[in-house]
């Protein structure tokens, strides 16, 4: 028979076993964290398709079935793969709990693909939206749609006058420096004075070009081609262009200084023949 100082040290022993084997089975019983997090799914909502453009606006949303929100970051489990697009599209990293449409647009010209958390969604799809949802902003390669109004031929000069025009269809402002993917060919070459900035939307009479012959605009791997057969009402602008617009100005100056010159001495010899009579 135990004594008691016995007794109570082997009680308060087994106690003290009993507690760090309890603690051990929770321990071990706990789940690792994140362990039943749930993937993230992405989801092509809807497509529409520009008709004038041939450019696709996409929406698209994500079904997160966890009871908190995942964060993704960019990266290969968080991208957009192909059609030109840089990885970072305008998708979100942070995605919350339940179904969510409509979170963003990427507007682009071709298929594309977003990848997340494994599961990979093609654009356009075959879902088509009742209405247009508007351009998203410009990522990758830029995209401009060039255009021509009108033409206006002068019979006494035998030169043109054409209105160019361009559309961007991105939410935001395009820019493409002069060169191999924004120049003319023809008569005048390369710069005609077209823009650099591109702004979101359709400009009809963006600038005018006075040429000789037929010329080419190339922009963004799209071209257009002047004279229109399209007749302007007008002339856009007086057919006037550099060394040849100056020497047409001192011309006219220098036939009107002429004209007062002989004015001048006209009265002047009439009132000499008025004296010698």
């Amino acid at each position: 028979m135990l004594a008691n100082g016995s007794w109570k040290r082997r009680c308060g022993a087994l106690t003290a076993s009993a507690l760090v084997v309890g603690f051990g089975a929770l321990v071990v019983a706990a789940p690792p964290a994140g362990a039943n997090t749930q993937n993230v799914v992405p989801v092509v909502n809807c497509s529409y398709k520009n008709t004038t453009t041939g450019m696709y606006n996409i929406e698209f949303g994500y079904s997160n079935p966890n009871s908190t929100a995942v964060t993704v970051a960019i990266g290969s489990q968080n991208a957009f793969s192909s059609g030109g697009l840089p990885q970072n599209s305008g998708q979100p990293t942070t995605f919350q709990p339940g179904t969510h449409t409509d979170v963003f647009i990427v507007t682009a010209q071709q298929n594309i693909q977003w990848v997340l958390q494994g599961t990979n969604v093609n654009a356009p799809g075959s879902t088509t939206c009742s209405s247009n949802p508007g351009p998203g902003p410009w990522y990758g390669t830029a995209v401009v749609i060039p255009s021509i109004s009108c033409s206006f031929v002068d019979t006494g000069t035998g030169k043109t006058n054409s209105v160019f025009g361009y559309t961007n269809p991105f939410s935001t402002t395009e820019t493409e420096a002069i060169g191999s993917s924004n120049e003319f060919t023809g008569t005048p070459s390369t710069n005609a004075g077209q823009p650099t900035s591109f702004s979101t939307g359709t400009k009809a009479s963006a600038f005018v070009v006075t040429h000789t012959g037929g010329i080419n605009w190339f922009v963004t791997n799209n071209n257009v081609s002047a004279p229109s057969s399209t007749k302007c009402s007008t002339n856009p602008v007086p057919i006037v262009s550099g060394h040849t617009g100056s020497a047409v100005v001192v011309t006219v100056f220098a036939i009107g200084g002429l004209i007062a010159f002989f004015m001048v001495r006209r009265r002047t010899w009439f009132r000499q023949l008025l004296h010698l009579s």
